[in-house]
């Protein structure tokens, strides 16, 4: 499963809201892990650093157990150990922008000291303790592999990780146990006791499979949210559909006949029909944006789509101005509409824009009959408009034929961003 799969605004306000429960539940099963560690401690005479560990991953999971308590408390509400506060407080900076809280960073420092605790600093103890204390040090491993992991930064649809670091995600639980098993196994067992402790290594997968869980659930979750959305957007839009498709329609005769005595108001019957359209297909696509591309993409998808020709759209992410959107609108479906009447069967249509020179390309590209060089811009005709339009804003149009055949026209102009 790769990142856009995984990640949605559904599955991060889910994580997010679960930090709370989830969290807290997570730092306790590693609190009860070193109840473990500390009972079976208490029947043993371990040397003193050895206590000196277990007081420090004791340390780090109250601050752990401490900060997921009062998550989901009012902010007036905040620990009484001014160390826990701090840590409180920074961790909610932090939270689901892949930074590291200090909990974390302190349980990751146990990790080594308590996975050597069993199998080599107690080599003197007798098997059954060393094997509980692997066994305890390890579910405090792999729950804080599971916190980390399950962290809402990776549900984050803001936030990429570095492809290292997903590869890893990938295949925790086979490195961790695999880690564990080197480190464990070549310590002095017993024949009986180095099964034991590879199976105990061996249960770390399960760290896996729990993260494949939580990812699919939050899958599943964002594909029923869409769902509803559709559900809700299909009623808008039929009722939109009856009440003004069929004068838009009657309105389209008029203005198309009366064009040329009114080419403004033709223009604008264009941007309506193209918001009209666009509206429409919300019903099918959920994360499709009215805003942007908006307006445009409707327009394309009418003028171009419902013709059977293969229609490719690039565009930039960000929206534009509404005078820039307004004129990529008209400039684009009066190229895409050029490239129907050429009986194009492919057209690629793109706007591009160039932060330094502040500029806006607008490119069509279509394997429809070419262009004749007399007729191009004849006087009266839309592209003489646009021209004139492009050219108050430092620009024009232009038309080159490709080496293949295909033929590419080009309009640019000045941003009018301040």
């Amino acid at each position: 499963m790769n990142q856009s799969e995984r990640r949605s605004r559904i599955a991060y306000q889910v994580a997010l809201q679960r930090v709370g429960d989830y969290g807290f539940r997570a730092a306790m099963t590693r609190l009860g892990a070193l109840v473990v560690l500390t009972v079976t401690l208490g029947f043993s005479s371990p040397p003193w650093f050895v206590w000196l560990i277990l007081a420090f991953a004791l340390f780090s999971t109250y601050l752990s157990v401490s900060d997921n308590y009062y998550t989901d408390k009012p902010e007036s509400v905040t620990p009484i150990n001014p160390i826990a506060a701090k840590s409180l407080a920074y961790s909610n900076r932090t939270l689901g922008l892949n930074r590291p809280n200090i909990p974390g960073i302190l349980e990751a420092l146990s990790y080594v000291p308590l996975g050597i605790l069993g199998p080599w600093l107690l080599a003197d103890q007798p098997p059954a303790v060393r094997l509980v204390c692997v066994a305890a040090s390890l579910v405090y491993i792999g729950s804080c592999l599971g916190a980390v992991f399950g962290d809402p930064a990776f549900y984050n649809p803001d936030v990429r990780m570095p492809t290292f670091i997903e590869g890893v995600r990938a295949s925790v639980g086979l490195l961790s146990a695999g880690i564990a098993a080197a480190v464990i196994l070549p310590a002095p067992w017993s024949s009986d006791a180095r099964w034991v402790a590879l199976a105990l290594c061996a249960a770390l997968i399960a760290v896996q499979i729990r993260l494949r869980e939580t990812d699919r659930a939050f899958v599943l979750a964002r594909a029923f949210s869409d769902n509803e959305q559709i559900v809700g957007r299909q009623a808008i839009t039929a009722s939109l559909h009856s009440r003004v498709g069929a004068p838009l329609d009657a309105l389209a005769r008029y203005i198309t006949r009366n064009k040329d005595a009114d080419p403004d108001l033709h223009d604008q019957y264009r941007l309506l029909v193209g918001g009209y359209r666009e509206v429409l297909e919300q019903d099918s696509e959920a994360d499709l944006d009215i805003e942007w591309p908006g307006v445009l993409a409707g327009q394309l998808q009418q003028l171009l789509g419902s013709r059977g020709i293969d229609m490719t759209f690039t565009h930039p992410e960000d929206p534009l101005s509404r005078w820039d959107r307004y004129t990529a609108t008209l400039v684009l479906a009066d190229f895409a509409q050029n490239a129907v009447k050429a009986n194009a069967t492919a057209c690629t249509v793109s706007l591009g824009f160039d932060a330094n020179t502040m500029v806006y390309t607008a490119t069509s590209i279509d394997n429809g009959d070419p262009i004749n060089a007399d007729a191009w811009m004849r006087e009266g005709g839309g592209l003489v408009r646009l021209d004139a339009r492009l050219r108050e804003r430092g620009g024009r149009i232009s038309y080159r034929t490709l080496d293949d055949g295909w033929k590419e026209v080009t309009g640019h102009w000045q941003s009018s961003r301040d």
